[in-house]
């Protein structure tokens, strides 16, 4: 194990904002078109692409899509929910960040983008680790299962 590289990093980051506004955001959203273009001015610095098929008339959930010349990168998938009196979600916005920006420039693009939408940071909601090794210690673990020698605790319970 002295030789064992290992690397830790994230898999996936979930975040929980609410709306500084009136269900602005959320009006915005299923006012506008499948299509909404968001920056300063006359510029397109990202747009929302609307999922249909999971959007309805309490929660929008649309893609965070950054240009770059001819392609575009998903940052993320932002779920608005609309405020009312009573749900599960009342006034949430959730931010599923996509693995790949938080590994690439995209995730400097995030400050920017949550001060277009004018909400307010809530909680981390999800963090899910991840750890990269030389060894494929999954493997030893199945071996160690099936080795009598080895004791399973499962629960704290001892399994036989």
């Amino acid at each position: 194990m002295k030789n064992d590289k290992f690397k830790i990093g994230l898999d996936a980051v979930k975040l929980c904002f609410t709306d500084e506004r009136e269900n602005v955001l959320f009006e915005r959203l299923l006012n506008g078109s499948n299509i909404l273009w968001w920056g300063e001015g006359n510029e397109a610095n990202f747009y929302t692409f609307r999922i249909e098929k999971e959007s309805d008339e309490d929660v929008q959930i649309v893609n965070i899509e950054i240009p770059d010349n001819d392609k575009t990168f998903l940052l993320g998938t932002l779920s608005v929910h609309r405020k009312k009196e009573k749900g599960k979600y009342h006034g949430m916005i959730f931010l599923n960040i996509e693995n790949n920006a938080l590994y690439t420039m995209l995730r400097h693009y995030l400050p920017y983008v949550l001060s277009c939408f004018h909400i307010k940071f809530n909680n981390i909601t999800l963090i899910t680790p991840a750890l990269t090794t030389t060894r494929n210690y999954i493997y030893q673990v199945q071996r160690m299962r099936k080795d009598i020698s080895f004791d399973m605790i499962y629960n704290g319970k001892k399994n036989n």
